[in-house]
């Protein structure tokens, strides 16, 4: 009865530290998704502005 007690503490925490490792984990996963998304943001800001920039070049060519 005792070993059962003690195997069953055992899981217990066993379960507890994989349950803690992946918080961990997932609490990265969602910093790591943020910085993405902060980045796909600034690319998409500096493709529109150059975007910008070739129409105006496109019109000023079409003058000369």
């Amino acid at each position: 009865m005792a070993k059962n007690a003690s195997d069953a503490s055992e899981i217990t925490k066993k379960s507890f530290d994989l349950a803690k490792q992946g918080s961990l984990v997932s609490e990265q996963t969602k910093e790591s998704i943020a910085k993405l998304v902060a980045s796909v943001t600034e690319a998409s800001k500096a493709i529109t502005s150059l975007g910008k920039s070739a129409e105006e070049i496109g019109e000023i060519i079409s003058v000369i």
